[in-house]
C-alpha cells in the first residue's frame, strides 16, 4: 500500500487540478453587462479555482518528488552492496 500512495498522489493531484481549471475557465465566461459586484464575485472565484488548482500541481510534484526519492535511495542501496 505504502508504494502505490505517491502515485496515488499524482493522480489525484493531476485530478483536482484539471477539475479546478474547467471551473475557471466556466467561471470566465463573460457577462454582457457587468456590475461590479458582480465583475468582483468573479474575480474572487477566479483566485479560488487558482489557488485549488495550485494545490492541486503541488500534490503532484510532491508525489513526482517521492517517487524519485524512493528510486534514489534504492539505486545508492544498490551501489553501496555492490560496493
Amino acid at each position: 500500500m505504502r508504494k502505490f500512495i505517491p502515485y496515488l498522489l499524482i493522480l489525484l493531484g493531476l485530478l483536482v487540478a484539471f477539475v479546478a481549471t474547467l471551473f475557471g475557465f466556466s467561471n470566465a465566461l463573460p457577462y454582457q453587462d457587468p456590475t461590479q459586484a458582480m465583475l468582483a464575485h468573479q474575480i474572487a472565484e477566479a483566485r479560488k479555482y487558482n489557488l485549488i488548482a495550485l494545490i492541486g500541481l503541488t500534490a503532484c510534484i510532491g508525489g513526482t518528488f517521492w517517487i524519485c526519492q524512493r528510486i534514489w535511495i534504492k539505486r545508492r542501496k544498490k551501489k553501496l552492496q555492490s560496493s
